[in-house]
């Protein structure tokens, strides 16, 4: 039940208020979604014109203190100010760059460090073979996918899901990338030109659809290639949440729709839900599109409690669908206690049962007004 954040700048930073407005949006969407994992808290930010010796993926990670979203923001704009005190350019803050993804972490597998928490990365010197990602998912066959890693000829070096889907990505990404390295050789293309024709040529669906062909669970996989493709990709049934929103300046995905309206100020119907068994995709020059990369389940199967339970309640679909849960006990309740009211008091635990409570109370009314 983890927090996503995958952003992606349609414009060149320079055309931008700040040069780290990208890390303003993102930074607003890890705190509005903060219900969503307190276990740890990471920042990922690409770099498109990084100069060859520089990374272009720039990350940090933490457990600890608690929040870790907290201090992880703060550590980061406390970089920032003491960057601008140096005088140095602000473009090169290691924080300003043209995508992010970031993540906030509540462990359902594996351990708590910090090698467990999100984003990972599967870094190479060729940028079409570098990967970073960030997920919010549960695969009932991780086991199983593990083995099939080493069935590969691969020494796995942790356990975990995150890493067995990012080296089972990883895996494919390969493939891909050298079958096109060998058409380009082909065409008698030189390496430097040959890095170039696979960025402009990269299937990017048909990989992540052969990457999860055996994936069995529910999930949302978000990440950026080194050469800056970028994607975000759900499961099948639609059990966990994705919500999408493009605008002229910003392409943004998160785990809770609420998030997105509120941060960017747009109506709430403008933010759109991605298709269960879909994947949005963005290439290097920003054009972007949604795509199926697999057959979607004839009826979604969501999780409940990511709507009963995990979810921000400011979100409109999730306060309707809370208060229509809450108005459905009524009738029962007012048997039990054979609608005599007098000495007994309402009350509601957690905090994300209060719009459940108020549907209780309404149809409370409503059954004392009919009576």
């Amino acid at each position: 039940m983890c927090g996503v954040v995958w952003l992606r700048l349609l414009k060149p930073l320079e055309s931008y208020p700040s040069p780290v407005w990208g890390l303003k949006q993102v930074s607003l969407l890890l705190q509005k979604q903060r219900n969503r994992g307190q276990d740890g808290a990471g920042l990922l930010t690409y770099k498109a014109h990084a100069a060859p010796g520089s990374p272009y993926f720039f990350r940090k990670r933490l457990v600890e203190p608690s929040p870790p979203w907290k201090f992880l923001i703060e550590s980061l704009w406390k970089a920032w100010v003491e960057h601008q005190k140096k005088g140095e350019d602000p473009y090169a803050f290691p924080f300003v760059g043209e995508a992010y993804l970031a993540h906030l972490r509540y462990g359902t597998f594996g351990g708590y460090t910090i090698d467990e928490t999100h984003p990972v990365i599967r870094q190479n010197s060729w940028p079409s073979r570098s990967l970073a990602l960030a997920g919010n998912f549960n695969l009932t066959n991780a086991q199983e996918l593990f083995d099939r890693l080493i069935e590969l000829g691969q020494h796995p070096l942790y356990r975990s899901d995150t890493y067995t889907i990012l080296e089972r990505m990883g895996h494919f990404l390969d493939l891909y990338v050298e079958a096109l390295y060998q058409e380009a050789k082909a065409q008698n293309l030189s390496k430097s030109e040959a890095t170039a024709y696979i960025t402009e040529r990269f299937p990017l669906v048909e990989w992540v659809a052969r990457s999860a062909r055996r994936w069995d669970g529910g999930y949302v996989i978000a990440g950026f290639l080194g050469n800056g493709w970028g994607f975000v990709m759900r499961d099948p049934l639609g059990i966990r949440p994705a919500y999408y929103l493009a605008t002229e300046d910003v392409l943004a995905v998160t785990s809770e729709a609420a998030a997105l309206h509120n941060v960017f100020g747009v109506l709430p119907s403008q933010v759109q839900e991605l298709p269960p068994g879909h994947v949005l995709t963005v290439n290097p020059h920003g054009h972007w599109e949604v795509t199926p990369f697999t057959e979607p389940a004839p009826k979604p199967t969501r999780c409940a409690f990511e709507r009963i339970y995990f979810s921000r309640g400011n979100s409109p679909h999730i306060y309707q669908e809370r208060k229509a849960l809450g108005a459905l006990l009524a009738h029962e309740i007012a048997r039990m206690l054979e609608y005599n009211f007098d000495k007994v008091i309402f009350t509601y635990i957690p905090n994300t049962s209060q719009s459940a409570f108020w549907g209780l109370l309404k149809e409370l009314e409503n059954i004392l007004i009919l009576r």
